[in-house]
């Protein structure tokens, strides 16, 4: 059982002098934001920086290529992860971003936004598209959307139907239409349960409406029906060469036809079908049989039905056989003829490392010899990784299932004691 380092702790006679600090930095901000100083200061950078390819906004651990390494100790502070707390997410920061790029003359060609609370969209459509006017001629956009969730990541205030009737009026699907000259798309809305998205397709991509020069397309945790997105795909099969479908959910239409139709019909490049599908059959007597399938996205390990599948979809199939690898039984006929060459590791493989360095956390502890159950550092650093600067100092549980969760209990009755006596 692993967890990162925590930074060490304030000593109580430091507490005051950390407050006062803290108080002026505050301070300090809120004159900043009610002169609109930081909008001033980027309305007159912007326009000097005449070669200007990108703008970037992100107001949580979006974008920061290489955050899920363990940072220096130094670097502890650059990053901060997301915080569902407060004012809605990245709303104020894209406003003052945008409205000082709209007040030059500047055109850019790559917006990146993220993590972004959808109440950014309640205005004035007017508004918008002010906003937006440095990106008439973008190429490359990436938005990446939240909704108002708990600690726990749930849904508890009904925010995904206010989500979903905020961009019913098709604000974000009008934004993106204006946008002739796209050629990459990524589009994501941040919801847990995939009965439940946050907007459908049609609310980002006009229906009908084809992007001449669309190469790259993202989009997930949207619904639609099957028709839908076929329909999309097929208007620029002539142009996309990568496709990423992750956490896509068919309120109509089965994920085995529309697979079968990109094979058959498209010449994906760079197909990445993963996280949770969920469909309904198309086909026989379990017409209308709720379908489910888990494959897990890249970033969180191997996962050999999800790459069969990319297998499967990639070039025309030119490279798997014409057989549906959505059963254990089809993956495992041919991964090992047609998928293994193109993975870094297999699923068994990925598990055997991770037993390995089980065993090898067993072996450290022997040599810390410790006898009492509780928390001791790992130096994971080892001589032959490439040294890049940065500590990978974790801390491992070391005793039963049993003892930990009793120290979690007890330091969560700590935490319960301490808000009691504020």
């Amino acid at each position: 059982m692993v967890a990162h380092r925590k930074k060490p702790e304030i000593v109580p006679s430091e507490l005051p002098m950390q407050y006062e600090l803290y108080k002026q930095m505050v301070f300090a901000q809120n004159v900043l934001a009610k002169s609109q100083a930081d909008a001033l200061c980027l309305a007159l950078v912007l326009p000097k920086l005449t070669s200007l390819q990108q703008l970037t906004m992100s107001a949580s651990h979006c974008f920061y290529e290489g955050y899920t390494k363990q940072r220096a100790a130094n670097e502890d502070g650059c990053i901060r992860l997301m915080n569902f707390e407060g004012e809605h997410e990245g709303v104020t920061t894209l406003e003052v971003l945008l409205d000082a790029a709209a007040r030059t003359n500047i055109c850019v060609p790559r917006l990146r936004v993220g993590s972004l609370n959808y109440r950014f969209f309640e205005k004035d459509p007017e508004e918008v598209v002010r906003l937006f006017k440095p990106f008439r001629d973008a190429t490359h956009i990436d938005l990446r959307l939240a909704i108002d969730v708990d600690d726990d990541m749930n849904d508890v205030t009904g925010d995904t139907e206010r989500c979903r009737a905020c961009l019913q009026s098709g604000i974000v699907a009008d934004t993106l239409k204006s946008l002739a000259k796209l050629q990459h798309l990524s589009f994501l809305l941040f919801t847990i349960d995939p009965r439940k998205r946050g907007t459908s397709l049609s609310r980002i991509v006009t229906p009908g409406h084809r992007w001449s020069h669309l190469t790259d397309v993202t989009l997930e945790c949207l619904d639609c029906e099957r028709s839908e997105l076929w329909d999309f795909l097929l208007l620029h099969k002539d142009t996309l060469l990568s496709v990423c479908l992750s956490d896509m959910s068919f309120t109509k239409g089965s994920w085995r036809r529309i697979l079968v139709d990109m094979r058959k019909d498209m010449y994906i490049r760079d197909p990445c079908i993963c996280g949770t599908l969920v469909g309904y059959s198309e086909d026989g007597p379990d017409e209308g049989r709720a379908e489910r399938y888990q494959l897990r996205s890249p970033v969180s390990g191997p996962d050999d039905m999800r790459s069969s599948v990319n297998c499967y979809v990639r070039r025309g199939g030119e490279g798997y056989p014409d057989e549906l690898p959505l059963t254990k039984r089809v993956v495992r006929n041919y991964f090992e003829s047609h998928v293994r060459k193109h993975v870094k590791r297999s699923e068994a493989e990925d598990e055997a490392l991770a037993h390995e360095a089980m065993l090898d956390m067993y072996r450290r502890r022997q040599e810390l010899d410790r006898t009492e159950p509780g928390w001791d550092r790992l130096d994971l650093d080892s001589e032959d990784e490439e040294s890049d600067g940065e500590r990978r100092d974790e801390l491992a549980w070391y005793g039963s299932y049993h003892d930990y969760m009793e120290a979690m209990e007890n330091t969560s009755s700590a935490w319960e004691d301490s808000e009691d006596d504020i």
